[in-house]
């Protein structure tokens, strides 16, 4: 068992980290798409990146020394088809008029190999059926691709890490592999009894994603702080002289990009910041109208002058919130509320699905 529980064991410490790096890339496409981050949709895109790490760590461990796999001398390639049901019955003794040999015969590990390879890739089909949606065909596509994968990396020594291939690269485990994939596929109608269709976790999204979390919005905040700093760098490789500017009077660069990123380019693009294009936020005025200028600006003036460099002005203005009972709109901050704007969703809800085999209609926030 430990040449499956290794594996699995590595997975389960390194989905940790991959997670952690995925994150935020994954919280963008979330946003952008749906305009929100479902649970459910979450534990199943992530329970699916622990099974490819799962299947990997499978594949390729435990790792044998490098002078072990150098001094190998057996073949590299196994090409003849159906080899596993001649070493099955050579290496087994089972005998068809003795039901005393099946359940000997059945615990052999050349058969009990062969299961493992089918089921390995049984998952993939199921993942394949129910959330990404993939035709018969496709999944035989997919499922068969992912295995030449692993066959080739095992072929080539771990992408030349090793002198030569130190696991098999053998054709019946394409065909277990595809198999398997394909009885996932069969099977997935029965998960899709125990979970919503994919139309449904797409619907609830939507209408999830009519709503602004702060989590949303702090994910445009980022965005936009990102792209500023590729700018700022690109600016700085390609005008050397703006460095010292940024030493000695960081202050007016630091005013000069809240006026331009987020109080005209707002302005002029109707309530846009390329952070909150991105994440589906548009700011807008009371009654959804077109702010002014001078609400831009105080907008960003009071929350990048006042508010976020005077932490301790936040908890003041809850405790004011609290104190007064003013909560009625909990979704607008204080610096909001000052400028009379405020951040609305510009995603929409699915009625009927208009892709492939369905119809979407996008009714507008």
């Amino acid at each position: 068992m430990d040449a499956y529980w290794i594996p699995i064991r590595t997975a389960l410490a390194v989905f940790p980290l991959l997670a952690a790096f995925l994150t935020f890339p994954y919280m963008i496409y979330q946003y952008r798409r749906y305009g929100a981050i479902p649970f459910l949709r979450t534990v199943i895109l992530y329970s699916f990146l622990l099974y490819l790490l799962c299947m990997y760590f499978l594949v390729i461990l435990p790792l044998p020394s490098i002078e072990a796999v150098a001094g190998q001398t057996g073949p590299t390639v196994q090409l003849l088809p159906f080899q596993f049901v001649r070493d099955f019955i050579r290496e087994t003794k089972l005998d068809i008029m003795n039901p005393k040999t099946y359940l000997p015969a059945l615990t052999q590990n050349c058969f009990l190999q062969v299961i493992c390879n089918m089921v390995m890739f049984l998952p993939l089909g199921m993942y394949l059926r129910y959330y990404f949606r993939c035709g018969w065909g496709k999944t035989a596509v997919i499922s068969f691709l992912v295995s030449l994968f692993f066959e080739f990396t095992q072929l080539s020594g771990l992408y030349g890490i090793y002198p030569r291939g130190y696991r098999l690269f053998d054709v019946d485990d394409l065909m277990l592999n595809t198999w398997g994939g394909m009885l996932g596929y069969a099977a997935a109608p029965l998960l899709a009894k125990l979970l919503p269709s994919r139309e449904q976790l797409d619907q609830r999204a939507y209408l999830k994603g009519r709503a602004v979390t702060f989590c949303r919005r702090f994910a445009a905040f980022l965005l936009d702080w990102l792209l500023i700093g590729i700018l700022l760098i690109m600016c700085m490789i390609a005008v050397p002289f703006l460095l010292p500017a940024l030493i000695v009077v960081p202050g007016i660069i630091y005013a000069l990009v809240i006026a331009g990123y987020f109080i005209l380019i707002p302005w002029a693009t109707d309530g846009y910041t390329p952070g909150k294009w991105i994440c589906r936020i548009r700011i807008t005025g009371k009654n959804e109208r077109k702010p002014a200028l001078y609400q831009y600006a105080l907008r960003y003036g009071l929350l990048y002058f006042v508010l976020i460099p005077l932490p301790v002005i936040w908890v003041c203005g809850y405790i004011f919130e609290i104190c007064t009972g003013y909560r009625e709109r909990p979704r607008l901050l204080l610096h909001e509320r000052i400028s009379r704007t405020e951040c609305v969703s510009t995603v929409g809800t699915i009625t009927k699905d208009k892709q492939k085999h369905e119809k979407i209609w996008l009714l507008p926030a």
